[in-house]
């Protein structure tokens, strides 16, 4: 049995018109103009990322113009601070490290031997700490009584006359360690009798009991016990001038 198809339907003008109507609109996809496609992709993935960015890029074609404008940042000045505009706990943990490391180079120093307030501030200077932190260790060593120049002075003058130096080159001495006139003059008491002895000895170590044979080696003589200390009237006392030939 033969099967006879009927024919299509041609579909009219009109059929057409209603079909495509019928179908959604959608846009079409269209780069902004004079930008290429892969450019502006990374134009906006550069600016959803630059959050940091005071400015942003102009143009993708490398115009970086904008950013001249944009203020330079402090990298010393942000090493101090936290994001939140706070000294940081590693900056704290340090200056309180520093403070502690002062006092106990103080302490250092002053266990080796006495020294004055003076002579402690130079010894710190040359480890280069700032002057406002020295003087407030050097305050605080004052009150704990570790440092103190009338313990420095009398420790001083001791030391010098066992190794055999006159009242004048140890008030030079203390002068140069910033020792007031009234603690050198309390401690030393240059009119002693003892600088005669002190004198005599030092002259006898130096040169025996004989007596000088010419005016050269008293001249000699002399100025060694005037490099150690002693005044004009006790050179004369040890080592009398005569006159010579």
């Amino acid at each position: 049995m033969r099967i006879i198809q009927a024919p299509r339907k041609r579909s009219t003008s009109k059929e057409k018109s209603e079909a495509k109507s019928s179908k959604p609109l959608t846009a079409p996809r269209i780069a902004p103009r004079n930008v290429p496609p892969a450019q502006n992709a990374t134009k906006i993935r550069k600016e959803s990322d630059a959050s940091g960015y005071s400015e942003r890029r102009s143009s993708v074609s490398g115009d970086y113009s904008a950013l001249k404008s944009t203020p330079s940042f402090d990298l010393e000045s942000a090493d101090d601070l936290n994001p939140l505009g706070h000294r940081s706990r590693g900056k704290d943990r340090e200056k309180v490290k520093k403070d502690v490391d002062i006092i106990h180079k103080s302490i250092e120093l002053l266990a080796r031997r006495e020294h004055s307030v003076v002579e402690l501030k130079q010894k710190l200077k040359t480890r280069e700490y700032s002057e406002e932190k020295i003087q407030q260790a050097l305050e605080q060593l004052v009150r704990d009584g570790l440092v103190c120049d009338e313990r420095f002075t009398e420790a001083y003058v001791r030391h010098r006359t066992m190794r055999g130096f006159g009242p004048n080159k140890i008030a030079t001495e203390l002068n140069s360690k910033g020792v007031s006139g009234l603690l050198i003059e309390e401690y030393l008491d240059a009119s002693s009798p003892h600088w005669l002895d002190l004198a005599l000895n030092a002259y006898v170590k130096k040169f025996g009991e004989g007596a000088p044979t010419t005016y050269a080696e008293w001249t000699k003589r002399a100025r060694f016990l005037q490099g150690r200390g002693f005044s004009s009237s006790i050179i004369q006392n040890v080592c009398p001038s005569i006159e010579f030939d």
